[in-house]
């Protein structure tokens, strides 16, 4: 008999996220038993998604890059947060005006541009050609170095480009409780699973609380259940194997079949 996975891995834009949730909540697949991962492009939104789309993501894990408070990012959202809510007000499936990683790598990009556009600037007589048409600008090349070999302190974190991409040091691993998303714990690379990712991400009660060989903060699975799924089950419309064993006196020694 195949046994039918209850684990369920979702990477797909958000909106066709909202789609899936809302379907698999009507037929009943979150409930106790079933396990949903969602990937960070789903993680990220989580706190930003309309409510009722979160009701019907009650019990799921997700991953999304981890950022570090900071003044800069206080800063940068009471802005944000202003100029939102005074377009948005009147809007009401917005659930939270505040921005995602989304918006401080978009904010880190741009400075990264302006900061390399003024570089290449200072190093050519003719910057015109930077704004006009960069893709044959002269200074096109150095423009792209002065981009990709640049770092600095960004609102996301440390900004720079390896191997032309953004690494990401360490993600954060959320669950959706009730009306909103709870910390559960963190990965990286250099040490893998772990409840906090260093002392200003370990509150003091939860010293007390975690076992020594505890990676991840208790998770509030589907159906309300704080019991780790084993992530199948028997399908309820499968059919049942048989195995017939043949009573012989002629093969005692593989098979002995007697009356109970």
């Amino acid at each position: 008999m195949t046994m039918q996975t209850r684990v369920f891995i979702v990477h797909m834009l958000p909106a066709d996220a909202s789609r899936l949730f809302a379907r698999a909540s009507a037929t009943n697949m979150m409930t106790e038993g079933y396990v949903w991962i969602v990937t960070d492009n789903i993680g990220i939104v989580l706190d930003v998604l309309p409510q009722d789309t979160i009701d019907t993501m009650l019990g799921v894990v997700g991953f999304r890059p981890y950022v570090a408070k900071s003044a800069r990012i206080s800063g940068f959202t009471a802005r944000f947060v202003t100029r939102y809510r005074a377009k948005f007000h009147q809007d009401p499936n917005v659930r939270v005006a505040r921005p995602t990683i989304f918006q401080y790598w978009a904010y880190d990009v741009v400075w990264a541009i302006a900061s390399a556009t003024e570089k290449a600037i200072n190093l050519r007589s003719t910057p015109r050609n930077l704004v006009d048409d960069p893709e044959v600008s002269p200074a096109g090349q150095d423009l792209l170095n002065s981009i990709m070999d640049g770092e600095f302190d960004g609102l996301a974190g440390r900004f720079r480009f390896v191997d032309r991409q953004l690494p990401v040091p360490a993600y954060e691993i959320v669950n959706v409780i009730e009306e909103k998303t709870r910390r559960i714990g963190f990965w990286s690379p250099v040490s893998g699973l772990s409840p906090f990712l260093n002392s200003s991400t370990r509150p003091v009660q939860d010293r007390r609380r975690l076992r020594a060989d505890q990676v991840l903060r208790t998770v509030i699975w589907p159906g309300d259940s704080t019991t780790v799924p084993r992530g199948w089950d028997f399908p309820v419309n499968g059919k049942i194997l048989q195995i017939a064993v043949p009573v012989r006196r002629d093969f005692k020694f593989f098979v002995n079949v007697e009356a109970s």
